[in-house]
């Protein structure tokens, strides 16, 4: 029989030879351990400030980068979802519609053309992670609302976009509800928000020991010396607010 994790694989080199067939890179995602209880869908993966160029793209990739776990967006969420969504032994998994990378201008060309190329491998990799019963996020109204039109046998819950260009959507809630959002920024703790950060990290596999030590270091010199800006808080309070809401009182 074939394991979760040799399904997973398989699934990998679909994903990569995809990215190759329309001139992408392929970044992978961390991989889950087993079936999810819950999966996030987000759009595309981007090369932003780490790919600009071919050698820096080899270089990251040849350290084992991986999706969602580079900026403070990516760990936002993981932090919210297990903090405020998963129960003790419940996992979650983060992905992409179309798996491979591009500049965000580049992406926002042809991309609904493009989501229907790569929708039958999403549909294949929920076959393959999602538990049964498991729970489906779209992250960002654009990824709910083509999944809502061309998968809609999906029953999908939408979460805001972590994105930088979203700013103004994180902070609405925040805005909305000064009070609620005070008490909320004053329950993140640095020093947990590292340790969410650290164990993302160490399930990287592919990430070489000194890449990950860099990253980790990047967030702490960040988090412990900067603190955390209004919209991170704000991201974090919409995400919080969602799941609550999502699971009931």
């Amino acid at each position: 029989m074939t394991s979760f994790q040799d399904a997973y694989g398989q699934l990998e080199n679909k994903f990569k030879t995809a990215a190759d067939t329309e001139g992408s890179v392929y970044i992978p995602n961390i991989p889950p351990p087993s079936h999810a209880r819950y999966v996030f869908a987000a759009m595309e993966p981007s090369l932003g400030r780490w790919g600009i160029n071919p050698t820096q793209r080899v270089a990251y990739l040849r350290n084992g980068m991986t999706n969602f776990a580079w900026s403070m967006g990516d760990f936002a969420l993981h932090y919210c979802a297990r903090t405020y969504l998963c129960n003790p032994g419940e996992s979650y998994h983060i992905t992409d519609l179309s798996k491979g990378a591009m500049l965000v201008a580049q992406a926002s060309r042809d991309r609904q053309q493009r989501w229907l190329r790569w929708l039958p491998l999403l549909q294949r990799e929920l076959s393959v992670v999602a538990a049964p019963g498991a729970r489906i996020f779209a992250v960002g109204r654009q990824v709910e609302a083509f999944l809502h039109a061309n998968a809609p046998e999906l029953e999908v819950d939408y979460v805001i976009h972590y994105s930088g260009t979203a700013v103004r959507h994180h902070l609405a809630l925040a805005n909305r509800m000064p009070a609620e959002f005070a008490t909320f920024s004053a329950t993140i703790r640095p020093a947990d928000f590292l340790e969410v950060c650290q164990e993302v990290l160490a399930e990287c596999t592919r990430m070489t020991p000194e890449f990950r030590g860099q990253r980790i270091a990047s967030f702490r010199d960040g988090v412990l010396r900067n603190g955390f800006t209004r919209s991170a808080l704000a991201l974090m309070f919409s995400y919080c607010a969602s799941f609550k809401s999502l699971n009931g009182p």
